[in-house]
């Protein structure tokens, strides 16, 4: 594909919204399995300790900026990133627009309860909405086939996994060839949102990509290494990158 920058070490397609839907959309018409990540900062720090992680995501079909830091590493690489294409705000927008084709969605991750939650939310805000199935995120490998086949007795088009990272594209990855679905993405923390267990930040911060603050404030302990620490190190290598260009 073109449009396709380095940032780090892993692999970003530069696209902005119509340009996302419109492959999109020919993911979900055609006949071969598809996988789409959202990379962040964190997710890039991950990939520095984590090479199976690494290799997985530079693999997937379509990786999609998420977030100030990679915009930021974008202008330190001499391009610029064209939109922040972050899964939370991009999965509305999908549901809106994908309802138009009936294609069929099954939710996996989450505690126990999350997704059926944000089923009923989002079905009530996209009327029409096909989520045909939920499943929580607490399950072993040992119950994988199990899960594999409840999705499969469902036969979604499209598979959200919201794991975590790299947990959740790591899941894709081992399991997307048993799986008879055609887009399969990690969403993170976006069935949290959607049922409503955790707060958005106010619309400027998210202009300004500064949500990450407003996730530190309202979770320091269990963010604090992530956000504060990781982005202390995300600039670091972004700096380094920058000063071998010069």
């Amino acid at each position: 594909m073109s449009n396709e920058i380095n940032i780090q070490g892993v692999k970003i397609h530069n696209l902005d919204y119509d340009e996302f839907m419109k492959e999109f959309l020919k993911y979900l018409k055609g006949g071969q399995k598809r996988t789409i990540a959202f990379i962040n900062a964190h997710c890039i720090n991950v990939t520095r300790k984590d090479k199976e992680y690494k290799d997985i995501i530079n693999g997937f079909d379509l990786i999609l900026a998420d977030g100030i830091g990679v915009f930021l590493a974008s202008l330190a690489n001499k391009n610029t990133i064209r939109e922040n294409l972050n899964g939370t705000d991009l999965m509305p927008k999908i549901f809106r627009d994908v309802n138009l084709a009936g294609a069929t969605f099954f939710f996996i991750g989450g505690r126990p309860g999350v997704a059926e939650k944000a089923r009923d939310n989002l079905v009530k805000e996209f009327p029409g909405l096909k989520i045909i199935g939920c499943m929580h995120g607490y399950f072993d490998n040992v119950q994988d086939r199990e899960v594999v086949n409840m999705i499969n007795e469902a036969r979604p088009d499209i598979l959200l996994v919201a794991m975590g990272v790299p947990k959740q594209e790591k899941w894709i990855f081992h399991n997307k060839d048993k799986i008879e679905a055609k887009i399969f993405t990690g969403v993170g923390g976006f069935f949290d949102f959607a049922a409503r267990i955790n707060m958005r930040a106010p619309k400027w911060m998210r202009k300004m990509g500064m949500e990450w603050m407003f996730r530190l404030i309202q979770e320091p302990k269990r963010l604090r290494q992530r956000y504060i620490l990781g982005n202390i190190e995300f600039l670091y290598y972004t700096l380094k990158d920058f000063l071998k260009k010069i």
